[in-house]
């Protein structure tokens, strides 16, 4: 028990003292790490005898060539002598433990933990900004863009005519060593001097011949880094020096320049340059822009809604004018409740007034209307009248860096719709932005937007049409009781919503004798018998949006009657040959985009037109017209109407007789001359097989004068002749037999009638 006591004793204690041992050795490496790094520092002695020399300004011509003679050199760790202590590392190593296995039974079993630590080093860029390395820089300069002005340190200039304040900055470099640059990661930096501004980062290439040798990033904090390609830095030698120049297209914070002087100072590393902007310096270089213009034409009215949006650049602005005219169709409209005095702006507008979207807590904008603006007078100012044109100006102190502010105003068309239809003048209306400072003269043009309003009214077939409407029967008409044809019309305008205007004082109107040069009248002769049915006259109005007509007729509208060219009155007359209709509820008719009108109406023809046009058919022609008060938009016309139902001469064959039958003969009688006949023969025979024909002639109320007209009358001669006399009756207006004649026909095959002037109709 003491023997095997011991022995585990033995082997914990020997257990311990390996541990221990182990953090020794490891302890013991680190210190002969250190120790061999800190002797392993070389002592220096200079050995270059080389002229140290940097190329300035003057080493170069004004084509940016070298014509310095002399070699650029600095001093740099390659020019000393290098002495090397070189340390022999002290190796030490573990002697491995054997144990055996006695021990191993005893042994307690423990955990060894190893941790690694690991330190990143940093590259820093070569800062041409720092103190220690300002004598790097030969020389820097600016450029504007405009004309190539160049300004260099210790210059005071005055830049004022300059359009903006956008320049090149220049900076010539010398003398950085191909060791540092490479120490420094192939990085360059340099901070641009304060008082420049960058709207936006810049990356590009850094090409050297045709070869890209590295990129430069400019943020728009104004720190500027060049970083070399691999490819480059691999083919630098150690005694090399890096020269060369960059340049950066940057801005002057208009926030740095005094406003009281309107000048900037910039320090740069070679000295202070001084810029003069002016006094006018935030009218002239404020940047603010026309971001849109633009219109809405509200659809049932006469007013159209502008909106001018405008955007202020990174720095703001101040004294802003916006002078707003119409170049084209200006004699159409008319600004819709602007003062001539100067107003304040509100954040909405009442009715039609003007106002002002704009943020939270900023001073309201102001307007006036004006006379038009001139090439003397940009801006005009307050007057006491205004000769037409007119113009208005919106007036704002201050706007914010980025800020957004809109102003809405109304304008009202003036002209009638019909030289809106017929002329078809576009509304050109201009926004000219301008900044000027109080008290000065100058006037700087800050840009313009122009927005076209076209007036949009299109009529055409489409639009207006004229139909007959189909009676039950799918005739064209129907007669009433004393034979008179009634003919319903409709008349028809589909206003669409591709429209933009809305015609005012709108007028149906229709004619049966319009001269307009083209055939859609009614011959004069048969007026006397035409007429327009007074009640059938009804309006049918749905108004866009809608799917059902709603009709008005009677005291709802208003009708006009005339004759030929006579003058319209409200009270009706048979004989009228044209009607319009002109209100609806006794107020003038105005048709929106998108609403859809029609007028229905009956035409009265008695049958005595035939007589009037001499002919068994006649064409009935009228002439549908569209007003816009007394002045005509357009027109179409109809299909014919023709009527051919009445026959001049109408002949009819009854059934052959079945038995012999006497006629009666009563009146005169007359001999196959036509001389008249005394003998006293009454009555004739007619033999069964007989036809009896009867021959209507000149049903024309005695309009028809057929004095030298003759009937002729012929039947076939091999197989028929006439039997007994032939009976002639003439009728009066009112139908009644006012005189009988007898003709002796027998045994004839044809036979001639010559007309009668006092007989109204004959049979």
């Amino acid at each position: 028990m003491i023997v095997q006591e011991y022995l585990r004793r033995l082997l914990k204690d020997k257990a311990r003292l390996r541990k221990w041992k182990r953090i020794m050795i490891a302890l013991s490496c680190i210190v002969i790490v250190c120790t061999v790094y800190a002797l392993s520092l070389p002592a220096q002695t200079m050995t270059c005898d080389k002229e140290e020399h940097t190329h300035t300004a003057e080493c170069y011509d004004e084509n940016n060539e070298l014509i310095c003679e002399k070699e650029e050199h600095t001093h740099n760790e390659d020019c000393n002598k290098q002495e090397e202590v070189n340390e022999q590392e002290e190796v030490v190593k573990d002697e491995p433990e054997t144990q055996n296995k006695d021990e191993q039974v005893s042994q307690v079993s423990e955990e060894e933990t190893t941790t690694t630590t690991t330190t990143e080093t940093t590259i820093e860029p070569f800062d041409l900004s720092s103190e220690a390395n300002k004598d790097k820089i030969i020389d820097v300069q600016f450029t504007y863009k405009k004309d190539g002005v160049v300004v260099k340190p210790g210059q005071s200039v005055d830049v004022s005519t300059q359009d903006d304040l956008s320049m090149t900055y220049k900076l010539w470099f010398k003398g950085i060593s191909a060791t540092t640059l490479i120490e420094c990661g192939g990085i360059i930096s340099y901070k641009l001097p304060e008082g420049f501004t960058i709207k936006k980062s810049i990356d590009k290439n850094i090409t050297s011949g045709s070869d890209v040798i590295g990129t430069m990033n400019v943020s728009t904090d104004g720190l500027v880094t060049i970083t070399y390609n691999q490819q480059f830095l691999s083919r630098l030698q150690k005694n090399e020096t890096l020269t060369g120049s960059f340049e950066v297209d940057a801005q002057i914070d208009m926030n740095k320049i005094d406003s009281s002087t309107g000048k900037v100072t910039i320090t740069t590393p070679k000295g202070d340059i001084t810029l003069n902007y002016g006094l006018d310096y935030k009218e002239h270089y404020g940047n603010v822009s026309v971001v849109d213009k633009s219109w809405e034409k509200e659809a049932t009215s006469d007013y159209i809604k502008y909106t001018i949006t405008l955007k202020a650049g990174d720095d703001g602005c101040k004294n802003l004018y916006v002078v707003d005219q119409f170049t084209q169709g200006k004699d159409l409209v008319k600004y819709e409740d602007i003062n001539q005095s100067e107003t304040p702006l509100k954040i909405s507008g009442d009715n039609h007034q003007p106002y002002e979207t704009r943020g939270v807590n900023l001073k309201a904008g102001t307007i006036y209307k004006t006379n038009a603006p001139s090439s003397d007078q940009k801006i005009p100012g307050l007057v006491t009248s205004i000769s037409n044109p007119e113009s208005f100006v919106w007036k704002i102190d201050e706007m914010n860096p980025n800020e957004i502010r809109k102003l809405t105003y109304y304008v009202k068309l003036i002209d009638t719709t019909q030289n809106l239809y017929h002329n078809k003048t576009n509304v050109v209306n201009n926004a000219q932005v301008y900044h000027k400072r109080d008290n000065s003269s100058q006037v700087y043009s800050k840009g313009y937007k122009e927005s076209t309003f076209t007036p949009t009214i299109n009529i055409n077939t489409s639009v207006m049409k004229k139909n007959i409407v189909k009676q039950d029967d799918n005739k064209d008409y129907k007669k009433d009781n004393d034979g008179n044809y009634l003919v319903n019309y409709q008349i028809e305008f589909n206003y669409g919503s591709e429209n933009n205007v809305s015609i005012k004082k709108f007028q149906f109107a229709d004619y049966l004798d319009y001269e307009d040069g083209v055939d859609f009248k009614t011959d004069s002769k048969m007026l006397p018998y035409i007429s327009f049915v007074q009640d059938s006259i009804v309006l049918h109005v749905k108004e866009a949006g809608k799917t059902e007509y709603t009709e008005y007729k009677g005291d709802d509208i208003s009708v006009k009657w005339a004759k030929e060219n006579g003058a319209y009155s409200t009270t009706y007359k048979e004989d009228s040959t044209r009607f319009k209709v002109y209100e609806l509820n006794n107020k003038s008719i105005t048709i929106n985009p998108g609403d859809s009108y029609y007028v229905t109406y009956t035409l009265k023809i008695k049958p005595e037109v035939y007589a009037a046009m001499q002919s068994d058919s006649v064409t009935i022609k009228n002439r549908y017209y569209t007003y816009s008060g007394s002045e005509e938009l357009d027109k179409v016309g109809n299909r014919d109407l023709t009527l051919t139902e009445y026959k001049w001469v109408d002949k009819d064959v009854a059934k052959p007789t079945t038995s012999e039958e006497t006629i009666n003969m009563d009146g005169k009688k007359y001999n196959n001359k036509f001389n008249e006949d005394t003998s006293a023969e009454q009555s004739f025979k007619v033999p069964a097989g007989s036809y009896k024909y009867t021959v209507k002639l000149n049903k024309t109320d005695g309009k028809f004068n057929i004095t030298d007209v003759t009937l002729t009358d012929t039947l076939d001669k091999d197989v028929m002749k006439y039997v007994g006399y032939m009976k002639i009756m003439a009728y009066d207006t009112q139908n009644n037999v006012v005189e009988t004649k007898w003709v002796n026909i027998d045994k004839q095959q044809s036979f001639n009638l010559k007309g009668n002037p006092q007989l109204d109709r004959v049979d």
